[in-house]
């Protein structure tokens, strides 16, 4: 929700008359409540959710060219947490269950709500949005170190990769595995491994941009997906860094202990196009790097010599 506790509202809708009757209508009954932005087809409310922050979408379900309710589903996969309510016309009972069953939170008929009916619908959708999200959430991070899971580390790789190729940028993934963390978690026990990945979680967060991506896919693995890298050698620097992060020890208890970190790097295109590619190409250097003793940094063969300077720490990766 923006400043002044105003909500944005995407009205999907191509009748002038219908859309003037509604937004006057939420007027009356909540001043200043819903800052509306009227667009007149699905096509043009699709572009509208990719460029601008929307919480709440409010859908004719007659609109000219929209093959409903299929424009409901349509808009839910874009926007899965964001409130929807349909308007439908009188009577037309199929249509507004068929709406919620692929996704609407409620639908209204056009003919006959008055103002405050329609702001207590507004205002339900957003709070079951609000819930929605709060669960989704929940469901994309890990509990233990709050980073993004496995499940979001996919779906923001597959994003990431979307961008790439329309942009021509490269993309790059680094997937890295702890070096030492099994034999201290089993001589420690399990409290002081959860104490270490928080810990190790906190290190390497601080040495990320703000847009790069950190998850932890499981175990003592950790991933990050860096978009918009000038060079490859950007990503090596990355992970030198991060690397580098666990030379100091790490206190857990009345223990100092030293963890270290192998890495895995792979690149879109070079070493694949999809997700599933890239981290197969990312885990398989990494145990490469973890082959030839750890705290090393694994690349495809295709690339230059990431860390020419530092030949004993760089191990290559050839592609099967």
């Amino acid at each position: 929700m923006n400043a002044g506790n105003r909500s944005r509202v995407l009205l999907i809708e191509d009748g002038a008359l219908e859309a003037t009757v509604l937004i006057e209508a939420a007027e009356r009954a909540a001043p200043g409540r819903f800052e509306f932005a009227i667009v007149a087809t699905l096509d043009g409310a699709l572009r509208k959710l990719g460029r601008a922050s929307t919480d709440c979408i409010v859908l004719d379900l007659e609109l000219s060219g929209a093959a409903t309710p299929a424009a409901v589903a349509t808009l839910r996969a874009r926007a899965p947490a964001t409130p929807l309510v349909a308007l439908g016309a009188m009577g037309n009972a199929g249509l507004a269950r068929a709406a919620i069953r692929d996704g609407a939170d409620d639908c209204l008929e056009k003919s006959a709500f008055d103002a405050r009916q329609l702001v207590r619908t507004l205002e339900l959708a957003l709070e079951r949005g609000a819930a929605r999200q709060r669960l989704l959430e929940i469901a994309r991070r890990d509990p233990l170190t709050g980073l993004a899971n496995r499940a979001q580390l996919d779906e923001s790789l597959a994003a990431a990769c979307a961008r790439a190729a329309r942009s021509g940028r490269l993309l790059g993934l680094l997937y890295l595995d702890l070096d030492g963390f099994k034999l201290a978690n089993d001589a420690l026990g399990h409290e002081a491994g959860d104490a270490l990945l928080k810990a190790i979680a906190a290190r390497f967060a601080g040495q990320l941009r703000a847009g790069d991506l950190l998850a932890r896919p499981g175990g003592d693995e950790f991933a990050v997906v860096l978009e918009n890298l000038p060079s490859a050698e950007c990503a090596a620097r990355v992970a030198r860094k991060l690397i580098a992060t666990l030379e100091a020890p790490l206190i857990v208890g009345h223990e100092a202990l030293r963890i270290g970190a192998s890495a895995g790097i792979a690149f879109r295109p070079t070493d694949g196009e999809s997700p599933a590619a890239l981290l197969r190409a990312a885990d398989r250097a990494m145990y490469a790097a973890k082959r030839r003793g750890g705290g090393r940094i694994g690349c495809s063969a295709r690339l230059i010599d990431l860390e020419r300077t530092r030949p004993a720490r760089a191990v290559a990766v050839a592609h099967a």
